[in-house]
């Protein structure tokens, strides 16, 4: 809820005499385990590398396309009173990263942000991931409720992983303007250092740039950067080697036994 957050709380002179005053634990207390809020914080291991995506790939908008093709990152949107709008996007491929939604005004409506790697069928089957027809999406979502303000960002806590988004819009008596929509994808920096060629065209075009390697490689190997994102043994004994011998980048898999001590 917009009218609930902190607006500004990032800046040098937002007042915080309200809030908590940090305090030092020993060094006995377990990191990040337990059922109290007393967690230590543990310093970060891993050198996250992002890049900023100005637009999103707008693919469909039911009931009608809500906007000229030039307005996601370019233009301002503008959504009357007591409307409801459903925008569709396509990546075309699994992405990593930090939706901003900027908006102003729109007090009393609401914002939906629905992320999914893949659209489902009737029978919860997913198919040929490239096809929408007589699809929906399914998948966790994000709520954004303005305060009537303007220049207001939404911008989730932690990055989500989607090929498909939609957004949904419903406004009250008050108008909406989206005044931008992008994305700041994030990832482990590696690098391809290695060069793999073959006489198959299909086979030729896998490297990690573009690859299921990149999208589950951050903080450390995940299974999965959409479901569990977690670091199982299997999974990640293949990322390791794919890693080593591709980009020979060790840190990752180094970190991927770190203990804090």
């Amino acid at each position: 809820m917009a009218g609930l957050y902190p607006w500004g709380w990032e800046t040098p002179d937002y007042d915080d005499h309200s809030w908590l005053t940090p305090k030092t634990l020993d060094t006995a207390h377990p990191r990040g385990v337990g059922t109290d809020i007393n967690w230590e914080l543990t310093p970060g291991q891993s050198h996250l590398w992002s890049k900023h995506i100005r637009g999103l790939q707008l693919f469909a908008g039911y009931p009608e396309p809500p906007c000229q093709k030039g307005f996601w990152g370019k233009s301002c949107l503008e959504i009357p009173v007591n409307r409801k709008i459903m925008i569709l996007f396509d990546q075309e491929k699994l992405t990593t990263g930090y939706p901003e939604l900027l908006v102003s005004g729109g007090k009393g409506g609401r914002l939906k942000l629905t992320y999914s790697e893949s659209l489902f069928d009737v029978n919860g089957s997913k198919g040929n991931r490239n096809e929408i027809e007589g699809k929906s999406i399914l998948g966790y979502s994000d709520y954004f409720l303005p305060d009537g303000n303007p220049n207001r960002l939404f911008r989730p806590l932690w990055f989500r992983t989607w090929r498909y988004l939609q957004m949904e819009i419903e406004t009250s008596a008050d108008p909406l303007t989206i005044n931008s929509f992008s994305s700041e994808f994030t990832a482990y920096p590696l690098k391809e250092n290695a060069v793999f060629d073959s006489d198959r065209p299909d086979l030729k075009k896998y490297g990690i740039q573009g690859g299921e390697l990149l999208a589950c490689a951050n903080e450390t190997y995940f299974d999965c950067p959409y479901y569990e994102q977690l670091q199982y043994v299997g999974d990640t004994r293949i990322q390791a080697l794919i890693s080593l011998y591709v980009s020979g980048d060790d840190r990752l898999v180094r970190n991927a036994n770190y203990r804090p001590e």
